[in-house]
């Protein structure tokens, strides 16, 4: 079963803005960012119920390196 992934309007914009923020500090910064989400998606692909049920279906997954989490329904 291959998972369909699908990022809300609000995680894409939380993505774009930590971009910028991680950008400012630090030249590719930005980019080591856009590659732990990715990362944690493909992971998340792999291992869906690998993460802890943290709200009835909703589960969440850190982010290597990063203060956040993924957070996903299965």
């Amino acid at each position: 079963m291959t998972l369909r992934v699908v990022y809300r309007d609000e995680a894409i914009a939380d993505i774009a803005e930590a971009m910028r923020c991680y950008r400012a500090q630090q030249d590719g910064l930005d980019e080591r960012f856009l590659e732990a989400v990715l990362a944690c998606e493909a992971l998340v692909r792999q291992f869906p119920k690998g993460a802890p049920v943290v709200h009835r279906h909703m589960r969440q997954t850190p982010l290597k390196g990063f203060p956040y989490v993924l957070v996903f329904g299965t």
